[in-house]
């Protein structure tokens, strides 16, 4: 069976639905009016996101990825209009680019890949002394290994528009302001997560979209820039199993000790989230700096647990660091988290010398067990099982945990209490009256 590049964006609905109307949630969007959203090719959002379509031939005409892209561009120059528009700097592109794919038992195929970046900042911010912070995520599913679209990567696209469209909001509202730049990208084709990591590449120009993107994107918008702050992936945030023996290692005892002996304390439950950075100084600003969003969305949490207000049930995560260090190079797990797109901002620091720190977030998708592992499984199947309360609560602890990093690094340091709430049952009630139409 070919890789099927296919994923389930709705779930962006879910964590921007409100619980209460005292308090706001993280993006003030309609859920019902997003599910029922016309794209460009007049078919439903929604549909697209639910259509399993097999593509034989790698061709990005599908119905299902043109209405996944239409959702994106829609969303992601909505965040430039909330944010202030032409009034300040900010600005929304749409970057196409061709590389090749390849499909299992195939031939590799040329494919058009689609960024959707948007960069918020204001008119008082001096070009000179801007220091960018870049928070990513792929659009793309590999269903060989077993993948929920849902959750690869889903969840971290709509941890992206949510956090973007908050930030926005923020601005609006003049709750602070930007000392730096952000920049959002949507990212497309993870040819790392087909069989181009083992095979080559078809010419030295193929290349994914975080390869487009730092490589072509970051240099020219760096140009008149002090430097690159950092970049925030996130990679699959959404599969949390709090059941002993969940979590796989695949040698993960000599890649990563202090991480495996933290695993093992938990008795190799799937239960934590993973930060994923080099070690030295490359990441360390970033690392530290998400350890200290980490501990106050868990502050958040608790206030809003006391409070009464926050319905999320799940217990509290914790956060595990993956430390690469060269001479793991090679081994099964030192090479899985290289096929999520820090990797790009990484290799490029190791061809130019250019410091483009970044770090990874992530559940360590495939080497968590899936209560639905199969690409057999429904798109029912796939939604139910990534939205069930534990997992939501988990994703929406990690968004929390992004947005605070973002705003206290790009805004000078402001703390900013925010609301970011999660209706699971009128979320879930939502999908099914849409599937069952």
């Amino acid at each position: 069976m070919g890789t099927i590049r296919w994923i389930f964006l709705f779930i962006s609905v879910a964590l921007a639905s409100g619980a209460t109307t005292d308090s706001p949630s993280i993006v003030q969007m309609d859920l019902t009016d997003l599910m029922n959203e016309k794209t460009s090719d007049d078919t439903n959002a929604y549909d697209g996101f639910t259509n399993k379509r097999y593509m034989s031939d790698a061709s990005t005409k599908s119905p299902g990825l043109n209405s996944m892209r239409a959702f994106i561009h829609v969303k992601m120059a909505q965040i430039v209009g909330v944010a202030g528009g032409k009034d300040e700097k900010h600005s929304y592109t749409k970057d196409d680019f061709v590389t090749s794919i390849y499909y299992e038992n195939r031939l590799p195929v040329r494919v058009t890949g689609t960024n959707f970046i948007t960069v918020l900042s204001q008119k008082e911010n001096k070009t000179s002394e801007d220091e960018p912070l870049v928070i990513l995520a792929n659009y793309d599913t590999d269903f060989k290994v077993g993948a929920n679209p849902v959750e690869d990567n889903g969840s971290g696209v709509a941890a992206l528009l949510v956090i973007g469209h908050q930030i926005a909001k923020d601005l609006e509202a003049k709750k602070y302001s930007l000392a730096h730049s952000i920049i959002l990208a949507a990212v497309d084709v993870s040819f790392n997560k087909y069989d181009s990591h083992a095979n080559g590449p078809v010419n030295p120009e193929d290349e994914t979209g975080a390869d487009n993107f730092v490589t072509k994107f970051l240099p020219n918008f760096l140009k008149d820039r002090k430097k690159l702050r950092g970049a925030i992936v996130i990679d699959s945030i959404m599969n949390y199993r709090d059941e002993p023996r969940t979590q796989q290692t695949y040698g993960m005892d000599r890649d990563y000790p202090k991480a495996y002996e933290q695993m093992a304390g938990g008795k190799f439950a799937g239960n934590f989230l993973g930060l994923v950075a080099r070690g030295g100084d490359l990441d360390s600003e970033l690392i530290e700096s998400f350890e200290e969003g980490w501990e106050q969305s868990k502050k958040q949490k608790r206030g809003l647990e006391q409070s009464g207000s926050n319905s999320v049930d799940v217990a509290d995560p914790t956060l595990i660091k993956f430390i690469h260090k060269a001479d793991y190079a090679g081994s099964q797990s030192f090479l899985h988290f290289l096929k999520s797109d820090q990797a790009a901002f990484w290799n490029y620091h190791t061809k130019t010398g250019s410091l483009y720190p970044a770090i990874l977030l992530t559940d360590t998708r495939e080497f968590r067990n899936s209560t639905c592992p199969s690409s057999q499984c429904t798109g029912a199947q796939y939604y139910s099982d990534a939205v069930k309360p534990k997992n939501l609560g988990f994703a929406h602890r990690t968004t929390l945990a992004v947005y605070e990093t973002v705003v206290k690094l790009q805004s000078g340091g402001m703390q900013v209490q925010s609301s970011i709430f999660l209706s699971v049952l009128t979320v879930i009630g939502i999908f099914y009256r849409y599937l069952l139409e």
